[in-house]
C-alpha cells in the first residue's frame, strides 16, 4: 500500500477563495500514513472525530534523521476537537510532509497560507 494524499487547498479571495464548509476531510490512514505536498506555506487542519473521550495522536515526520532513524514529532488532538498545526519548514519537513495517525477517527484537511 502508499500513503493517502492529502489536497492542499489555496485560500483566495472574490472567486479564489476556497470553501472550507465544503471541503471533504481525508480519513487518517493507520498504516501508511498520508502525505501532503509542503512548500513552508503550507497547514494542516486535524479533526478528532471521536466526541466522547478518547484523544489520538498525530505525527510529523521530519526529513531529517536521527543516528539514521525517523522520528516523528507527536501531538495529541483531544476528542471532538479541530487542532491547526504548521506551517512546516521545508528544510525540516520537506516538500512532501508526512504524516501518521494512530487512529482512522482523525481527519485532516491541507491549506496553503499566501503572502499577503
Amino acid at each position: 500500500m502508499s500513503a493517502t494524499v492529502v489536497p492542499v487547498l489555496g485560500y483566495g479571495r472574490g472567486a479564489n477563495k476556497v470553501s472550507v464548509s465544503g471541503t471533504a476531510p481525508v480519513v487518517g490512514n493507520t498504516v501508511d500514513g498520508m502525505n501532503m505536498p509542503n512548500d513552508g506555506r503550507t497547514v494542516v487542519d486535524v479533526r478528532n472525530t471521536n466526541g466522547v473521550s478518547t484523544d489520538h495522536i498525530v505525527g510529523f515526520v521530519p526529513v531529517q534523521t536521527i543516528e539514521g532513524e525517523s522520528v516523528a514529532v507527536e501531538e495529541t488532538v483531544t476528542h471532538g476537537t479541530t487542532d491547526g498545526f504548521g506551517p512546516f519548514p521545508v528544510s525540516i519537513y520537506g516538500t512532501t510532509l508526512h504524516m501518521t495517525a494512530n487512529h482512522a477517527e482523525l481527519t485532516f484537511i491541507g491549506r496553503r497560507v499566501p503572502l499577503s
